[in-house]
């Protein structure tokens, strides 16, 4: 059964307050620290994912994860980080506010120039290759959202473009695993590749500019003249 549509929020440059309080009204998917822009905005997520298997900075992991907690999101988390909640006292937590998810093994920790490169995604089952975005475009289509709308999503890390790789300079704390930035774009544009070869959901892409194309893309304000 088709919901309607829902707006999957990356973390990229392109992304503003304006464009998040537009969407207070619409079905959201949000993920990292989206939590970052709280203070400028009285948008708050409808669902909130972190499907990543390794960090280091747990501490910041941790926070992330308790101030999405407080707000009103769902919260689909990595059933691989149990352990750590509870050992960080984040146990007593509401009943329906969180949903373990888990990810499929042979795809979770490839690489885009890894042999097994997943082609297509393979629901229900939710396919681990990309980052949390992509979990989350699953789990929206999973639900029966659709289409699936884009913004935030400008990929081109660490490509000198004189501003930052995400909606704010402060986006990563010391001790963040990092990928390489070419490393990072060629997984993120294959796991997008995936993504636009499936045949359950349409999805378009309304970031404003940035470097995903394999997407046919569409004005974000425009959209939101469109009826759902």
């Amino acid at each position: 059964m088709t919901i309607g549509r829902a707006f999957l929020i990356g973390n990229g440059p392109s992304l503003t307050a304006e464009m998040l309080d537009a969407l207070v009204c619409e079905h959201t998917f949000a993920t990292g620290r989206i939590h970052l822009m709280f203070d400028k905005v009285g948008w708050r997520p409808e669902h909130y994912v972190r499907s990543e298997t390794v960090n280091a900075n747990i501490n910041t992991l941790v926070a992330d994860i308790r101030v999405m907690l407080a707000s009103s999101a769902r919260c689909w988390l990595s059933e691989g980080w149990k352990g750590f909640y509870e050992l960080y006292k984040m146990q007593t937590i509401p009943e329906g506010i969180v949903e373990w998810i888990k990810t499929c093994e042979e795809h979770t920790f490839l690489s885009a120039r890894d042999e097994g490169v997943p082609w297509n995604w393979h629901l229900p089952e939710l396919c681990g290759f990309g980052s949390s975005l992509h979990v989350a475009m699953q789990i929206a289509a999973n639900l029966g959202y659709n289409p699936l709308y884009l913004i935030g999503c400008d990929l081109g890390y660490g490509r000198g473009y004189n501003q930052p790789d995400h909606f704010t300079p402060n986006y990563h704390e010391e001790g963040d695993v990092l990928r390489a930035p070419d490393a990072t774009n060629r997984l993120l544009l294959a796991a997008h590749g995936n993504a636009a070869m499936n045949r359950k959901v349409k999805i378009i892409n309304c970031t404003p500019g940035g470097e995903l194309e394999c997407y046919y893309r569409k004005d974000f304000w425009k959209v939101l003249d469109e009826p759902d």
